[in-house]
């Protein structure tokens, strides 16, 4: 049976690794498109962490109600701490666990960031079929990871085959390469309605939806 990977040993320090490592380049990519998503009724974050993602989500978007999904304990309990921080927890149904306690609803908004990278190829492929089930009609994937391509330089490469180490010693992931995203959406039947790079094309950030959605 596969070991699940667990973060929670980073959490308390998470996002200041982030920040000292990339100077809010990483927090920026999350939050780009924010202004552009209005408002969405139902809304899923998966691999949330910390919940810094998520109070910029409730501050700048309208929403009714989030499902944020976490596979670790330590990365829920930092999340909470931030919305009950500012009184908004209301709001947030927190789940611990894996794609499979994702509500059985329709959402108007699903947000995986730096998420995606966690699985191998093959995973990915169920990964997209599922979460294309879940999103509702007229729905937004708003999407941000790692990305490379073939002129990424020889320091992007190290920069993300450092990290797969990094997380693979220190939290037990199992991956360790970077798989063509961009690529596996249009595969599984989304179109892209925008995108920006980020830190010289080393993080990519960007929206989706299902094609016949509009």
């Amino acid at each position: 049976m596969k070991k699940n990977p667990d973060f929670s040993i980073l959490s308390p320090i998470y996002d200041f690794l982030g920040s000292l490592m990339f100077q809010g380049s990483l927090h920026s990519s999350q939050t780009f498109f924010l202004d552009k998503l209005q408002e969405a009724k139902h809304v899923l974050i998966l691999g949330g962490g910390t919940g810094r993602f998520l109070v910029d989500l409730l501050k700048r978007v309208k929403v009714e109600k989030v499902s944020y999904v976490d596979i670790s304990p330590g990365m829920i309990k930092q999340a909470k701490r931030k919305v009950q921080r500012l009184g908004i927890d209301d709001q947030v149904e927190f789940i611990c666990g894996g794609l499979e306690l994702i509500p059985d609803d329709k959402f108007d908004l699903i947000c995986t960031h730096y998420f995606l990278d966690c699985f191998s190829d093959d995973e990915l492929i169920g990964v997209y079929e599922l979460l294309k089930e879940k999103l509702s009609e007229n729905g937004v994937w708003h999407f941000t990871d790692f990305y490379l391509d073939q002129e990424s330089s020889s320091f992007r490469k190290a920069q993300v085959r450092f990290l797969y180490f990094f997380f693979r010693m220190s939290c037990g992931l199992k991956v360790d390469k970077l798989a063509n995203f961009k690529s596996l959406f249009e595969e599984s039947g989304f179109k892209e309605r925008e995108q920006k790079f980020f830190r010289r094309k080393l993080f990519r950030s960007a929206l989706y939806e299902a094609y016949g959605s509009r």
